[in-house]
């Protein structure tokens, strides 16, 4: 059996890291767990506002946006999702209504079990052809969308 490799590579590795992780971004000195200043980016640590002043870093983005506006989010909206909760249960209730109800109305009375069955858009398209009751019409509103 061939000797198992060490892992002291994959040590220093990520030690290196974390060192680079705990250092000031100007001056490299270490850094105390409290004492240290983040760059307003919040990205980049320094060991102090002097520090920060006298070395900024390239690419900062500038701080972060916490802050946001709901008037401004929903005119950004498109228009169908501006409408109100109220008008999407009506639409909702119409749709239950005027399709769903007599859809299944029908398939039950063709002796389908409802929704575990097995149909296609051309069966769907077959029971629009055959009359014109709310079922019909139903299947054909599913067929054509």
């Amino acid at each position: 059996m061939p000797p198992r490799r060490s892992n002291k590579k994959k040590k220093v590795k990520s030690r290196d890291r974390n060192i680079k992780a705990t250092c000031c971004q100007g001056c490299s000195k270490q850094l105390d767990k409290d004492n240290f200043v983040y760059c307003v980016c919040t990205q980049v640590r320094f060991c102090s506002s002097s520090c920060q002043d006298d070395h900024p870093h390239n690419g900062c983005t500038g701080p972060p946006e916490t802050e946001f506006s709901v008037t401004s989010m929903l005119q950004n909206l498109p228009e169908e999702e501006r409408v109100s909760r109220e008008a999407r249960n009506d639409r909702d209730a119409e749709n239950r209504e005027t399709v769903q109800k007599p859809l299944m109305a029908y398939i039950l009375s063709k002796g389908l079990q409802g929704i575990n069955s097995r149909f296609s858009v051309w069966d769907l398209a077959k029971w629009a052809d055959e009359g014109d009751g709310p079922g019909n019409q139903a299947c054909a509103f599913i067929a054509g969308s």
